[in-house]
């Protein structure tokens, strides 16, 4: 019987590190060039699967290989992938501890890159540049600054007012110089971070719709430490009235 089990017990962890070999070589097509990120919505993509995979042995395991590919899932091009992705993390949450939170603060910060991202590049071009705004804040994922200085949807945005205006400084067209002189001589008259979080909101709502995709659940649970957690996002939300445009997408 004990020959048996070690047998049965070898053979389970040989299978086991097959998978995970092949999740950790599975190569992402990246898709038509010209397909814009809502084009995934069904979530029938390696991104998205490898997401959701990714997260969901974060309960388990701490490899840097499945940091990296539940970071992915959450930043991916499709904002299915960082629905999907989300989405699991909060089914996941007991095991995820900490891990959950550092998941919502890549979203919060993806927001702001992203827009940048799309800023420089346009929404359908935008593919070939995001792997550059995801390196800095996977390295703060990966070594756990996200946990140590967590941040607010306030940060995000003065993040993304910033990256944007630097984008449109650099900007040759005449349309862009008009634009940022225009912006400019705004924000000398009224409060930089007042303007940046009411009229500036240089966030992706697309990534806080899809990342905050679970707020109804946590909205109606039993338990009151879950509802105050999802409380205390709405309230900052509503601080920069996005919720008027996700609201509807999570109640």
């Amino acid at each position: 019987m004990q020959l048996g089990s070690q047998c049965s017990s070898s053979t389970n962890e040989d299978a086991e590190q097959w998978c995970f070999e092949l999740l950790r070589n599975l190569q992402d097509t990246n898709g038509d060039e010209l397909e814009g990120p809502e084009s995934g919505d069904l979530g029938h993509n390696v991104e998205t699967f490898l997401g959701q995979i990714g997260v969901f042995l974060l309960q388990e395991r701490q490899d840097e290989w499945i940091k990296r590919i539940a970071f992915e899932g959450v930043t991916g091009f499709y904002y299915a992938s960082t629905s999907l992705s989300m989405a699991r993390a909060y089914l996941c949450r007991e095991g995820l501890g900490e891990t959950f939170d550092e998941l919502i603060q890549v979203v919060l910060m993806w927001s702001a890159l992203r827009r940048a991202a799309v800023r420089q590049a346009g929404p359908y071009s935008q593919r070939s540049v995001l792997p550059k705004y995801r390196k800095t804040l996977y390295a703060r994922f990966l070594n756990g600054r996200l946990r140590q200085h967590p941040g607010t949807v306030r940060m995000a945005i003065q993040l993304g007012a910033s990256l944007v205006e630097r984008i449109d400084r650099k900007d040759p067209s005449k349309i862009a110089q008009r634009q940022w002189e225009r912006q400019r001589k705004a924000l000398e008259k009224e409060d930089r971070d007042r303007e940046a979080s009411r009229n500036m909101a240089h966030i992706d709502y697309q990534v806080i719709q899809a990342g905050f995709c679970f707020l109804s659940a946590e909205l109606n649970s039993g338990d009151p430490s879950v509802r105050k957690h999802a409380e205390g996002y709405i309230r900052q939300l509503f601080d920069i009235t996005a919720v008027r445009l996700f609201f509807g997408k999570i109640s």
